[in-house]
């Protein structure tokens, strides 16, 4: 059986940033994670993306060990994001082997 994971998006300003605050996670010593997204215009055809990750850890010295993990899982997380943005539809833990591998 799938585990689904709970966010809510928390603060939106005029369609240049938005705050998304993970609510409920299965990571073993995270006790925190939230993220802030900016969007700017480089162009008339680019829009960039940055991402500020927030996370606390339990005990601290678990952030050191933990980050591999968390890299891994910001990469999925900002593909699923990319290309929900680009096609309207969404990546899940079922659905993103197949998905990335055909649409990266």
């Amino acid at each position: 059986m799938a585990t689904r994971f709970g966010r809510q998006i928390t603060d939106v300003h005029d369609h240049k940033s938005f705050r998304v605050e993970v609510v409920e996670h299965n990571l073993p010593f995270v006790k925190e994670m939230s993220a802030t997204y900016e969007l700017s215009s480089t162009d008339d055809k680019t829009t960039e993306l940055r991402m500020v990750s927030s996370n606390s850890f339990a005990p601290g010295f678990m952030k050191h060990l933990m980050r591999g993990q968390m890299t891994k899982n910001v990469a999925k997380h900002l593909f699923g994001l990319k290309y929900y943005i680009e096609t309207g539809k969404t990546v899940d833990q079922d659905n993103y082997s197949k998905v990335f591998a055909n649409y990266a």
